[in-house]
């Protein structure tokens, strides 16, 4: 019961320093994404904003404000959610927001011009469906063609074989196996299907480190006493086999060949450029080791799978689905309007320029206000050219510092130019306005952490241990924290400490924490003050 009213007061007091700070950005960028964990599907809202007080490499601060249980899937539910917790820490209009990120169910459903109506309906704000979605996408298509076979082959082998060696005695069977040739092998990665941008590069390097005992842990498994039954040895023989075609000897070579192409290229070659430069065998000496193997053929399977990539990549990247809608999305008003974007919110670049201010600041204006008309940022927004010329000012008298820095010198409240403020405003806005969803699977796997150490837990409880692990601080600055909730708690006679000996604080933060206060946070700003 005391766990359940701690953790609820910590959530509580967590949320309301987020909503504090938000209350101090110009707008933030709201995140959302639907996740099943323990058999019910909750709805993880987050924010992105910029923190001034933060250390310049660390100013982009995601935080959880909500992940409530989702009680109607369909646009107008799902939008009343965000609606709902965006209220809590005090996003209450449309001009807060500088963009909405999501995926394709959230675009198909219109939710983010649904949620900018329920908010208060003056204005709409980009909705972005996120790109490493459309990664995804654009791999998934392009391997069911039916020339691209090939490539779902290797996945299902590699597949299959990690299947075997990923967890349990097949994972020890695997580090044996490495043990006795002086190997450490890593642990085997499977494939997903909708995460191929973040984990296909580490799926296939983990799986090409471990080819060589991958073969042996098979072999060895072909041979034991206890041999399993005949479909399954039928499919090991025959995913050793696979292993061991003669295929698989060209990963070495196509990674000489990879090499030799960064090196001979500076832009990215087309397939027939790659199969001339497969002939020149002074390239790659290793060919005249697999004359039994069609090299050229093979790269040009790749090159060729790797050209398709990217056309549907350039398709999919403007938020578009399989049959070419865009849904709403504002991936390619973002992609299209990029000049005016970096003209406005490049501000290394504004400091750096020779153009003289009055004439700058007037190509800004401008480029903000076409921006505007392409409903990238409210009208209300965009600054006045003696504004934006104040911040360029200011920006070239600190000229050699980075852009996070000459970010929080234009946005400084305690010592900066308050007309310049207002054109920092806008470049806040701006370097906000393509934010990455995907940083919602990163919360997902913490609520999935929770549910695996409590399992008794129910979804309330587990969204406000969600909301203290990601935005609450480090050990080492949790004190504040810590006094806040325990004044909370003490003036409701809710905490009752019940040894004399031992001093509320004692007893509320314990020897644990206590004795663990020494880790470097990068949320420390967020509770300074």
């Amino acid at each position: 019961m005391m766990m359940a009213t701690a953790r609820s007061a910590f959530s509580e007091a967590v949320i309301e320093k987020v909503k504090e700070r938000i209350e101090e950005q110009p707008c933030v960028s709201v995140l959302a994404d639907k996740v099943t964990v323990a058999r019910r599907t909750v709805d993880i809202t987050a924010v992105l904003m910029l923190m001034p007080d933060a250390e310049p490499d660390e100013i982009f601060q995601s935080f959880v404000v909500g992940a409530p249980i989702v009680k109607q899937h369909d646009g107008d539910g799902l939008a009343a959610d965000i609606r709902d917790t965006l209220k809590r820490v005090g996003v209450v209009a449309s001009e807060q927001v500088s963009a909405v990120a999501a995926d394709g169910q959230y675009h198909h459903n219109d939710v983010p011009a649904k949620l900018a109506r329920m908010l208060d309906g003056h204005s709409v704000f980009p909705a972005v469906w996120d790109h490493s979605h459309l990664m995804n996408l654009a791999e998934s298509d392009v391997r069911k063609a039916a020339e691209m076979a090939w490539v779902q082959d290797v996945v299902d082998l590699m597949t299959a074989v990690s299947k075997r060696f990923s967890i349990g005695k097949g994972w020890e069977d695997l580090v044996a196996c490495g043990e006795k040739r002086g190997q450490r092998p890593l642990r085997p990665k499977l494939w997903s299907e909708t995460r191929f941008a973040a984990h296909a590069a580490q799926v296939i390097t983990v799986f090409r480190r471990n080819l060589p005992l991958l073969c042996a842990a098979l072999e060895e498994r072909l041979d034991a006493e206890e041999a399993p039954r005949a479909a399954q040895l039928n499919e090991m023989k025959k995913e050793l086999a696979q292993l061991k075609a003669s295929q698989t000897k060209l990963v070495d070579l196509l990674e000489r060949m990879r090499v030799a192409l960064v090196a001979q290229f500076k832009k990215t070659p087309t397939v027939s450029e790659l199969l001339d430069v497969s002939e020149k065998e002074e390239l790659w000496p290793s060919l005249l080791q697999n004359r039994t193997t069609p090299p050229a053929t093979e790269v040009a399977k790749v090159a060729r799978y790797c050209s398709k990539l990217t056309e549907r990549l350039q398709f999919r990247g403007r938020g578009q689905d399989k049959g070419g809608s865009q849904k709403g999305t504002s991936n390619g008003a973002i992609a299209d309007s990029m000049d005016d974007i970096r003209c406005v919110a490049d501000i290394q670049q504004v400091a750096v320029s020779n153009t003289p201010p009055q004439i700058l600041a007037r190509q800004v204006h401008e480029a903000s206000m076409r921006l505007a008309g392409r409903k990238l940022v409210p009208l209300s927004s965009v600054p006045t050219a003696r504004q934006i010329e104040a911040g360029i000012v200011l920006l070239r008298v600190h000229k050699a510092r980075t852009s996070p820095e000459l970010w929080k010198a234009l946005v400084d409240k305690r010592g900066g130019d308050p007309e310049a403020r207002n054109y920092g405003n806008l470049v806040t806005r701006l370097w906000l306005v393509n934010p990455p969803e995907s940083v919602v699977e990163s919360m997902a796997s913490v609520i999935g952490e929770v549910f695996g150490e409590h399992r008794q837990l129910d979804h309330t409880n587990a969204a406000a241990e969600l909301i203290v692990r990601w935005n609450g601080p480090a050990l080492s600055n949790a004190g504040r924290l810590i006094r806040s909730v325990q004044q909370r708690l003490s003036a409701n006679n809710t905490f009752r400490c019940t040894r004399r000996n031992v001093s509320i604080t004692q007893a509320f933060e314990g020897t644990v924490i206590s004795r663990h206060k020494r880790a470097p946070d990068a949320k420390a700003c967020v509770w300074k003050v």
